[in-house]
């Protein structure tokens, strides 16, 4: 139990630095945005690219890891993520803290794929799988909380500062990382990487992204968009036909041959649509009708997180003892309650019911993530846990750039960008001739979330019940 205890410590820690790196840089942006010159789509670039290479990369570094062990990659995470967020904050450009930023992913990449990984490792045998994976869930979603709090303090001397806190948190990580990383069990995969498969989905992941998230913002003539939707198209045709010929297929046929865990990929999925753009539409909601700024708004977002790490050890020890997709189901459940609620949403709704809608969705939240995870990574043997946590996390992330895809071409058709850009930036108010236009796009895209997390829930029962370990 000590060896566990030990590893829950680090990959908690690390949990919380990456979930403050991915939310205390919002706050910093008008800062940029003023040093540089920028435009607004310019500086948005700085927050997708991050996510953008996040998704590129996790499948590739969790079949890595699974080949040169787990542990001094998940150390090799630390150093990448900390050597570029000291770099990030001597960037003399908006492009090199965009270039930096997708440095910056790979390094988060590397600690998110072996947490679930090492920690499945360890506490599968003890039977406390689902309440240990709980206990990162708590760190990641604590720290995006309090992410743009900080930032919003450390911007007041200096934007840069929100790149070099991580600096001495990354060390005291790795260093904390060299002293209790030691008798982790590792099971390794012997054979072979496809990387043609592995370059060509990455490619393609990254190609995707930016004309689901990119394009619909540029006012492309719509033939380029269109020839756009179709190169993405023969591109993965591309990537089906080599990996069906490959015989280390870099998205393994074993694995997607489980019922259980193709079912669970389009849960996650699904899951990812329906609360992966919550914090951004709850950040207009805040900013926008209710004329607050990005500080002000990070406070109110607090009974997210709150309700979300309070539930999420509790679905955990539930999932420990009983049927963990019937957990996440109830979760799911109540994520589309509360988006439904959200949809209902008006100019005249109070800070406190919304606070009230939120706080439904992050019970909701916490009920599905731990127990959804730990049904997942029971799946797999323990040479392809690596992987499996590269892939998990690919279908959750990339989830959430599906629903920025579908929630902002929703929001754009009442909303102009130049304004809907300049709220979730700077806040303070939107103009009194949008506020019904805006709050009516907000609508949509909350009911758009409910409907896909009513979808997923039934889906989420069909998959089977989970042993127990």
């Amino acid at each position: 139990m000590e060896n566990g205890r030990q590893l829950l410590s680090v990959t908690t820690f690390a949990a919380a630095l990456s979930g403050m790196a991915g939310s205390a840089l919002i706050l910093a942006l008008p800062s940029i945005m003023v040093q540089f010159h920028v435009n607004l789509v310019y500086t948005l670039w700085i927050i997708i690219s991050y996510l953008i290479a996040l998704v590129s990369v996790l499948t590739i570094i969790g079949a890595v890891t699974d080949r040169i062990g787990r542990a001094n990659t998940f150390r090799l995470g630390i150093v990448i993520f900390t050597i570029f967020s000291l770099v990030l904050g001597f960037s003399p450009s908006p492009l090199f803290i965009i270039i930096f930023r997708v440095f910056q992913a790979i390094g988060a990449a590397f600690i998110m794929t072996n947490s679930s990984a090492m920690v499945t490792e360890v506490f599968s045998k003890k039977g406390n799988l689902g309440f240990a994976l709980s206990v990162n869930q708590i760190a990641v979603s604590a720290g995006f909380a309090i992410g743009p709090i900080i930032g919003g303090i450390l911007t007041v001397i200096s934007w840069r500062w929100v790149f070099w806190y991580n600096v001495p948190v990354g060390i005291i990580a790795l260093l904390w990382s060299i002293g209790k990383l030691k008798g982790i069990p590792e099971s390794k995969n012997e054979s072979k990487i496809d990387w043609t498969g592995a370059v060509l989905f990455s490619i393609i992941i990254t190609y995707t992204s930016i004309v689901l998230t990119i394009f619909p913002m540029l006012n492309l003539n719509p033939s380029i968009y269109y020839i756009s939707i179709f190169a993405m198209i023969a591109l993965i045709w591309a990537l089906l036909y080599i990996e069906r010929r490959s015989s280390n297929a870099i998205f393994d046929p074993q694995l997607f041959s489980n019922r259980s865990f193709s079912i669970s990929m389009a849960v996650n999925l699904l899951n990812g649509i329906a609360t992966g753009s919550l914090i951004f539409l709850l950040t207009l909601i805040f900013q926008g009708p209710y004329g607050m700024s990005p500080l002000q708004a990070a406070f109110y977002m607090i009974p997210f997180a709150a309700s979300w790490s309070i539930i999420s050890p509790i679905s955990g020890k539930l999932a420990d003892r009983g049927d963990a997709s019937i957990i996440a189901s109830v979760g799911l459940l109540l994520v589309a309650s509360g988006m439904w609620m959200l949809s209902t949403v008006a100019t005249n709704t109070s800070p406190y019911s919304l606070s009230v809608y939120m706080t439904v969705v992050g019970i909701g939240a916490g009920m599905f993530n731990s127990p959804n995870n730990k049904f997942i990574m029971g799946i797999p043997p323990p040479n392809k846990r690596g992987l499996t946590s590269g892939i998990m996390s690919l279908f959750r992330n990339f989830g959430s750039i599906l629903s920025f895809s579908l929630l902002i071409p929703i929001i754009l058709f009442y909303v102009p960008l130049s304004s809907l850009l300049s709220i979730f930036i700077f806040g303070g108010g939107a103009p009194a001739s949008l506020i019904s236009h805006f709050m009516m796009g907000i609508k949509y895209s909350a009911a758009v979330a409910a409907i896909t997390a009513t979808i997923a829930m039934p889906m989420s029962l069909l998959r089977g019940r989970t042993n127990r370990k």
